[in-house]
């Protein structure tokens, strides 16, 4: 039909550029761009007669497709820049188109010229800075393509394209400093100028500086930010920023001014999430539970709504409704890792693995299925615990140094082997990896090896092996615990076992399995104070290390603070870790008569419901 329209209007510019689009959605680039070249229509800069691309034309970006992107190491990051560069200028559309054209056909030494050339002529073109920057990343030049978007940002900062295509591509390359530093400037250049409306501008900036921060973990400078954007916005500030503003002072804790920002807000759901969400900081399960239902009401397909109303069903012991609710998040929203990881370990606790599979197997037409390193290692014991072969490799995004992930990949392995054939079957399993194993992936599999032969009560060979290790693999440190564990099982050695576990900490301070351990020897010397100590050091590693928190509460109940075990097993059982069901025993243990049989019978539910937690327990924090 083209050739038609082209052989009776032969000067046609949009039939050639149809021609030349149709070639390219087919795979032929090299044939669109020879029927661009012959219409002389490539030239440096553009006729002033071609106006912007039309929708699905061969503008920069648009084609999902492009080749050997994915390949590139920061290739994500570039997708992700140039996404945000969507406006074509009409002056250097064809500029961009070449090199477009090119990048397609493969033809990359001729792509790169081109794009030196047009940045040259066009520094400040968005769409050619986006081809440029998919070019490079493509070629592995990724200094070159922060090049091109530094120098882009330098000559237009307050540019919200070229900044957040900046800041994205700073981000996904690790440099976080800089991409912050780089929104710092926006906002000083705006504060610079004097034409109306920037005050709105910086407002606007300070807000997306807040937001960067909370992303990054740091929420008080978050917190901050926020609050110069709600001060420059004064009775303008928008019912977005008051509602982010609110979460930034909830992870501060600071509640009383997240609540008055609430009541500022014209948004109904967005009051009652607030509420909801000081509640449950609060431990106020059952106000959490009133305020997250009626933002239900309002927003019922919400996901962290229905993740909180989650949280709090298990604050108060309801967890056949917080399964319902976790289960409804995930169809809302599966890319919300927290639900899925807390209703995968909900499952594995629960002994329901085929349950648990389901939702790690989940796709939704509603977008990608939630990943994180910790559903990873969930899967990774799910598979053990289902004679499924596990997959140790290193997932992509890991959110943990990679010894620490070998180490804990080992322990989920570990721990699903002895869900099935308990701590004796799973070491000799190991044993026998170890033996297939390469010398420098033994440690971790050997630490385990230990571990359970422990747990086994098997402190002979335990030993025998943790001897031999130490010769073997003197300077491992996912070896250091387990052998000190081993010695601490022989009185004579216990000083020996003391050594390793301070070698562990001298390595990392905060090692809550050193810390236990040291804990476990004051307690077998009857130094009981020195223990309860350790532990507590321990519990603020790691809150959900059963092996500090069982003899912490247990200790402090026997020292005579009964009601501080009391009230730290509360928080435990109904928030840090609600499946570890040895703490609902120990909870009812130390509340006999006193906790009424509606709530005795509660917590014996509870701790016949989670017989068997995952090695991964969700963390408690928000």
């Amino acid at each position: 039909l083209l050739e038609q329209i082209i052989e009776d209007f032969p000067e046609s510019e949009m039939a050639l550029r149809m021609k030349a689009v149709a070639q390219l959605r087919v795979g032929d680039a090299g044939e669109a761009y020879e029927t661009i070249l012959a219409a002389g229509l490539l030239r440096s800069g553009a006729p002033d007669e071609a106006g912007a691309p039309d929708e699905g034309s061969a503008e920069s970006g648009a084609d999902p497709s492009a080749p050997g992107l994915e390949e590139a190491d920061e290739g994500e990051a570039a997708a992700v820049a140039g996404a945000e560069i969507d406006a074509v200028d009409a002056e250097d559309y064809w500029c961009s188109v070449r090199i477009s054209f090119k990048r397609e056909a493969g033809d990359a030494e001729e792509a790169e010229e081109i794009a030196n050339e047009c940045l040259e002529t066009f520094p400040d073109s968005r769409g050619v800075i986006n081809e440029a920057v998919q070019l490079f990343a493509a070629l592995g030049r990724n200094d070159r393509s922060l090049e091109v978007l530094a120098a882009a940002f330098e000559e237009s900062p307050r540019d919200e394209s070229v900044r957040r295509a900046y800041v994205t591509y700073l981000t996904e390359l690790g440099q976080t400093d800089e991409a912050a530093a780089a929104i710092r400037k926006s906002i000083d250049v705006t504060k610079e100028e004097s034409e109306e409306g920037r005050v709105f501008d910086e407002a606007t900036l300070e807000a997306e500086y807040g937001a960067f921060m909370i992303d990054l973990g740091r929420h008080e400078e978050g917190a901050v930010a926020y609050e110069r954007a709600l001060e420059l916005a004064g009775e303008m500030a928008a019912p977005d920023l008051l509602f982010r503003a609110a979460d930034a002072l909830i992870y501060l804790e600071r509640f009383d001014e997240a609540v008055e920002l609430a009541g500022r807000t014209p948004v109904d759901v967005h009051r009652e999430m607030v509420m909801g969400r000081v509640a449950f900081e609060r431990k106020d399960y059952a106000g959490a539970l009133d305020h997250m239902g009626r933002a239900a009401t309002l927003w019922p397909q919400n996901a962290p709504v229905r993740y909180y109303l989650a949280r709090a069903s298990e604050g108060i012991g309801e967890f056949d409704d917080a399964v319902e609710h976790y289960r409804q998040a995930v169809r809302s929203d599966p890319s919300l890792a927290e639900a899925s990881e807390r209703l995968v370990a909900l499952y594995m606790a629960e002994g329901q693995a085929r349950e648990a599979q389901t939702i790690l197997n989940f796709n939704s037409p509603r977008g990608d299925q939630a990943s994180s390193t910790r559903i990873h290692l969930l899967r990774v014991e799910l598979q053990a615990r289902l004679g499924v072969e596990p997959n140790l490799s290193v997932p992509p995004g890991l959110e943990m140094p990679v010894p620490e992930f070998r180490e804990a990949v080992t322990a989920a392995l570990a721990n699903g082997l002895a869900h099935v054939d308990g701590p004796a079957g799973a070491a000799v399993t190991l044993a026998r990896l170890v033996e297939a194993s390469e010398p420098v992936t033994q440690p971790p599999l050997i630490a385990q090896q230990i571990l359970r032969l422990l747990d086994a009560g098997e402190d002979a060979e335990a030993l025998a092996i943790a001897r031999g290790a130490a010769e073997r693999f003197p300077q491992s440190f996912s070896l250091r615990v387990p052998i000190g564990r081993a010695l601490a099982r022989d009185e004579s050695a216990r000083a020996e076992a003391r050594a390793y576990f301070e070698a562990a900490l001298a390595a990392d301070e905060e090692s809550a399995d050193a810390l236990a351990g040291l804990a476990d020897l004051a307690r077998r010397e009857g130094k009981i104070d020195e223990a309860i100590m350790l532990y507590a050091r321990a519990l603020e590693a790691k809150d959900t290390l059963w092996e500090a928190a069982g003899p912490y509460y247990q200790l402090l109940a026997e020292r005579g603070d009964r009601e501080a075990a009391i009230t730290g097993l509360e928080d435990f059982v109904a928030r840090i870790a609600p499946y570890e069901g040895r703490g609902a025993s120990l909870l009812a243990e130390l509340l006999g008569d006193e906790a009424g049989a509606e709530r005795s019978a509660k917590l014996e539910r509870q701790a016949e419901r989670f017989a068997s937690p995952p090695d991964t327990l969700p963390v408690s924090s928000t």
